[in-house]
């Protein structure tokens, strides 16, 4: 963690593989990863604290709730101030070498929605890019690099669909009271890996966006 906000390190996987925020596609390249502060780990951490909170006021001990609250909202703020791009109305990572975002869109710009962080007015703006079908409204909904990225390619983290990521940005839609678009994604999505699994009897840990 560096300045309230958390890198994902080197020493383990992102989870993310070969995502063009961290490598190259061939993963023989890596960007020191405890230079970047990361826009999914950030929104995860924000969850864990929701949900210690939650875990203590249940059992009574209601400081320990308000300290991870008190996180939770500590960080949403961090990540507002800094891993939030006006122009473009995403969040990206932020290379704390070069003082620059990394802009480029993938499924972790669209998790804070997953974790509460936006206004009202953010969350639209990422629901516009949600339903975009140049973006991220593709045939199977959700690939994990923006279909109009350049980095955009058929590999792994680089483009394809993954169905984990996918399930958080739709809870997210429908936290924010985006009930029919949620609906709409999940049915494409349900829809997709169904007529993959018809037509070649398997499922898959991920999925082409643009064809089954």
């Amino acid at each position: 963690m560096n300045n309230g906000l958390f890198f994902w390190d080197n020493r383990f996987e992102s989870g993310l593989d070969n995502s063009p925020r961290f490598t190259n596609r061939s993963a023989t390249k890596v960007i020191p990863m405890n230079q970047t502060a990361a826009i999914d780990l950030c929104s995860y951490m924000v969850m864990d604290n929701l949900a210690l909170a939650r875990m203590a006021e249940e059992l009574g001990k209601i400081d320990d709730a308000k300290k991870f609250q008190n996180q939770a909202e500590e960080l949403k703020k961090l990540v507002n101030e800094n891993l939030w791009d006006e122009k473009d109305g995403l969040y990206y990572d932020y290379d704390f070498r070069t003082g620059n975002l990394v802009r480029i869109k993938t499924i972790a710009s669209l998790l804070p929605l997953f974790a509460g962080i936006p206004d009202r007015a953010r969350a639209s703006r990422l629901r516009d890019h949600i339903m975009n079908p140049k973006q991220f409204n593709s045939l199977l909904p959700f690939p994990s690099v923006s279909l109009d990225d350049p980095f955009f390619e058929l590999d792994m983290w680089r483009g394809p669909v993954w169905i984990n990521t996918a399930y958080m940005v739709i809870l997210g839609l429908e936290d924010y009271g985006y009930k029919k678009e949620a609906s709409e994604l999940s049915w494409k999505i349900v829809d997709g890996v169904f007529q993959v699994w018809k037509k070649t009897g398997k499922f898959y840990e991920f999925y082409h966006p643009q064809k089954f």
